[in-house]
């Protein structure tokens, strides 16, 4: 649920290979084939360095505009905005409407927008991207949920910004050196369903908050266990009866 930043690599030097797994009840293959085609495609595409995929259902999207979020300076503080690289928006929507909230972003802003069968969730969407874009991909490409980047995790609210500790969006638009960048928040160890969570997602000004991608033991939860996450149930419901 977290945004997710990565280089692109060069396609004579990656393989995508495409593996028959299992995502809860959901095929890898199954949903490339639902979305073999875009249904509905609109805005002018904008060659950008710095592009953002956002999985779009409902969401507001005016925070787009804000230019924080629209432009990137080179880490050492460019002030001026003509002097910072402007970021490109894919915005991917499962949800009805989708189109009429795209009116609300700045015609400034380099976006795109899509359509996509509701299936899958934000990793489907994220895939589809990947796929369907691997020979034209941007240079930096940021994978994020619609929702207006904000601190904290509340569940499936749709208002939740997704953000851990005092890290900023800003930190996922900015080119990392060594080609990725995903702070960890949550850790996880199947099947037996035992999870730790990153401490700075849920405490306000917690103590221990750090920019740190995975930072030490003091910053995590206790393993707690939930009998409902899917790849619980869905091991058990995999294995063979007594």
């Amino acid at each position: 649920t977290h945004p997710i930043a990565t280089k692109r690599l060069s396609p004579q030097n990656t393989t995508l290979t495409l593996m028959p797994a299992t995502f809860g009840p959901l095929s890898l293959g199954l949903l490339l084939c639902a979305s073999s085609a875009l249904s509905k495609s609109v805005g002018v595409e904008h060659p950008s360095s710095v592009e953002v995929v956002l999985a779009h259902y409902k969401e507001n999207l005016t925070w787009i505009g804000d230019t924080k979020h629209s432009r990137l300076g080179n880490g050492a503080g460019v002030e001026d905005e003509e002097e910072q690289e402007e970021v490109a928006y894919r915005i991917y929507s499962k949800g009805e409407g989708g189109e009429a909230l795209l009116s609300s972003v700045p015609s400034s802003i380099r976006a795109s927008f899509s359509t996509l069968p509701n299936v899958g969730r934000e990793s489907h969407t994220y895939l589809f991207h990947i796929v369907s874009r691997y020979h034209s991909l941007a240079d930096w490409t940021v994978f994020s949920q619609a929702a207006e980047p904000g601190w904290g995790f509340r569940g499936h609210d749709s208002t939740s910004g997704h953000l851990t500790d005092n890290i900023t969006f800003q930190d996922y638009l900015r080119p990392q050196p060594d080609g990725f960048y995903m702070p960890m928040s949550a850790a996880a160890t199947f099947p037996q369903g035992l999870q730790s969570s990153r401490l700075g997602s849920f405490i306000v000004d917690y103590e221990g908050n750090t920019a740190d991608i995975c930072p030490g033991t003091t910053s995590w939860s206790p393993w707690w266990f939930d009998p409902m996450h899917p790849h619980v149930t869905l091991f058990r419901d995999t294995q063979p009866q007594a």
